[in-house]
Parts: C-alpha cells; sequence; structure tokens
C-alpha cells in the first residue's frame, strides 16, 4: 500500500511541477499536455477508496497552498502600494 501512495504522490508532483513549468505558456493546455497522465493517476487506485481519498488530500493540499501563497502576494502588494502613496505624500511636507 504504502508504494501505490508514493507512486501517487510522486505522479501528482510531477503534474504539479509540470503544469507550473508551462501553464503560462501560449499553446499549453492541461487538456493536451497532461490528461493521460491524469488519467493514469486516476486509474492507479480506482479500486481503492483509500487511494482516492490519497489523491484528493493531495490535491486539496497544493490547491490551499497556491491559494495560500497568492493570498500571500496580493496581500503584500497591496501594502506596498499604501506604504509607497504613503511615503510620496510625506516627501511632499516641509520642515
Amino acid at each position: 500500500m504504502c508504494g501505490l501512495l508514493a507512486a501517487y504522490r510522486d505522479l501528482f508532483y510531477e503534474l504539479v511541477r509540470d503544469w507550473e513549468e508551462h501553464h503560462l505558456t501560449s499553446g499549453w493546455s492541461v487538456r493536451s499536455c497532461q490528461l493521460e497522465k491524469i488519467r493514469g493517476i486516476i486509474n492507479l487506485g480506482r479500486d481503492s477508496l483509500a487511494n482516492c481519498l490519497h489523491l484528493a488530500r493531495l490535491f486539496v493540499l497544493q490547491l490551499i497552498q497556491v491559494i495560500s501563497y497568492r493570498c500571500y502576494c496580493l496581500h503584500a502588494m497591496v501594502i506596498m502600494t499604501h506604504a509607497g502613496s504613503g511615503a510620496r505624500a510625506l516627501s511632499g511636507l516641509r520642515v
């Protein structure tokens, strides 16, 4: 069982790395470039509920990580924007 879970993990993160590297490339799509690999992962353990749950857990954890990182970056940009506008306002003051 552990070998199959490790295979799930390795194949899943291979897909994630491939997506991260290519998703902004013109003409690249999940359907055309990853569909067969995704089907392969799903078919690895479709007879076992535990395997499907493990795959779902990997997917959810990765999704949370990506969303958290994007929210962090957005928050940092907002802070930097406000800090920059405050600095510009203060630079106009004379002592």
